[in-house]
């Protein structure tokens, strides 16, 4: 699981519109965490990154965010190396048709 959810703002922070739908967005992204956290198992993987003032709100921040989360994760890197695949898997997809079913077909045949 990770988790990049932002602390709620103070009372004090909230000065417009925005802000009271982005504190909306945190209290409802902290009450799902929290769920989370709740069925989270001894195998599982829980990463935080550290976002310190970047907010959801913050597109412009994205590179940040994202170099925030790899280096998160790999502050998990021995847990997560044990989910790594070390061979090619055999991806499955399934592909729409004129009549509106699917068409199986896997990576490894033709098409």
């Amino acid at each position: 699981m990770v988790n990049v959810g932002t602390p709620l703002k103070k009372r004090s922070e909230i000065t417009s519109a925005l802000a009271i739908i982005e504190q909306y967005s945190n209290i409802v992204g902290q009450q799902n965490v929290t769920l989370q956290l709740d069925t989270l198992r001894e195998t599982d993987i829980y990463i935080h990154p550290e976002l310190g003032d970047i907010s959801t709100s913050d597109f412009n921040r994205a590179a940040d965010t994202i170099g925030l989360g790899a280096d998160a994760a790999r502050t998990e890197g021995a847990k997560l190396a044990k989910l790594a695949i070390t061979r090619p898997a055999i991806v499955t997809t399934w592909l729409p048709v004129a009549d509106g079913s699917g068409r199986h077909r896997s990576s490894a045949s033709s098409a």
